[in-house]
């Protein structure tokens, strides 16, 4: 996948996101007019950037998106990357690609964002559908293991008070308060009936720490008939692979310089 597609991406993803109020900030008045721009200024075909925002709509509320087609690497790449962006920083990327994709001062920063995506050998060797990405199907998976836990058709060895702390980054998506022991239970959900996960290094960590205490949900076949395999202590059971990925952060350098032309 060449460079321009690659970024082509990243717009697409806040597109999707956004919707509306991505074509209003950017200045454009119907999708059609952004699509003919956007791909003049990333040469691209017209299509491209409509046909990858329909692959991201699957993870946002404003169309219905390709459901029955399985995520690519790309796509599920771009929403890990990306996704705790605000819609300002996104923006203001987001026009850094379309106005310089191709002015020679910003090869280094088109580098770094577009090496967020798989390069096609590396797509080769990945099999497409093992992976997912809490977006996808992660709340639906959530929602269906506390009703099966609520409704004890999964059971703790003690009854429990649930608490939800799936956006308080703890490693972990709830705490599971019992009489004599507290329990901490990470969710992971799949599309289909098979297929892996993937563990933050939080949420690894968090694993090892809490032993016994610690389970895994694996939420299958989240569309059709869920259902839950509960593993105790994954970090004795399972044995994952660790994978490095660069992070796509932004920060703003003030040079000395600048800092003395400063009037005080």
């Amino acid at each position: 996948m060449d460079r321009e597609r690659k970024l082509a991406h990243i717009v697409a993803y806040y597109f999707s996101r956004f919707d509306k109020e991505a074509l209003e900030n950017l200045g454009y008045k119907s999708d059609k007019e952004a699509w003919n721009k956007i791909g003049v200024a990333l040469n691209v075909k017209y299509n491209y950037i409509k046909f990858r925002r329909d692959e991201f709509d699957v993870v946002h509320p404003h169309r219905l998106g390709w459901h029955k087609r399985p995520m690519s690497l790309s796509i599920i790449r771009t929403l890990d990357a990306f996704e705790n962006f605000d819609e300002v920083t996104l923006r203001l990327l987001v026009q850094d690609i379309i106005n310089n994709a191709h002015n020679p001062n910003f090869d280094l920063e088109m580098e770094v964002l577009s090496s967020v995506l798989p390069s096609d050998s590396e797509k080769k060797k990945r099999k497409v559908g093992a992976y997912t990405t809490r977006g996808i199907t992660g709340k639906k998976a959530e929602d269906e293991f506390v009703w099966q836990l609520t409704t004890k058709k999964i059971q703790f060895p003690e009854d429990v008070e649930i608490k939800n702390v799936t956006n308080e980054g703890c490693g972990y998506d709830f705490k599971l308060i019992g009489k004599t022991t507290k329990y901490y239970v990470e969710v992971k959900g799949m599309s289909s009936v098979s297929g892996g996960i993937s563990f933050t290094n939080k949420e690894w960590e968090t694993a090892r720490k809490k032993g016994d205490k610690y389970y895994v949900a694996i939420v299958t076949n989240i569309e059709n008939e869920p259902q839950i395999r509960l593993i105790k202590n994954p970090a004795e059971q399972i044995n994952p692979i660790r994978n490095i990925f660069s992070i796509i952060q932004i920060n703003w350098s003030v040079s000395e310089k600048s800092l003395k032309n400063i009037a005080t």
